[in-house]
């Protein structure tokens, strides 16, 4: 459940500072607006931290998916 709502977050996190590196006209905009929406000074940041979210949440679903099946091998 939580790997789920890593995965989902880390890819809500990215499409936003795609979404903000396209929208915004020119660098002033992206700059306040990461600052305003991410708390990091360019969008590029958001996306390099979403995709940090992803790994972190695959690896973490992995590790209870061998977890899971290991306690069941062992019933």
């Amino acid at each position: 459940m939580i790997a789920y709502l890593g995965l989902a977050l880390g890819f809500l996190r990215c499409a936003m500072g795609v979404f903000v590196g396209y929208a915004s006209p020119d660098m002033e905009s992206r700059v306040a607006l990461s600052r305003r929406y991410f708390g990091s000074f360019t969008s590029g940041q958001a996306i390099d931290q979403g995709m940090k979210f992803i790994v972190i949440a695959v690896a973490l679903g992995v590790l209870c998916e061998i977890s899971a099946r290991k306690s069941k091998a062992g019933e």
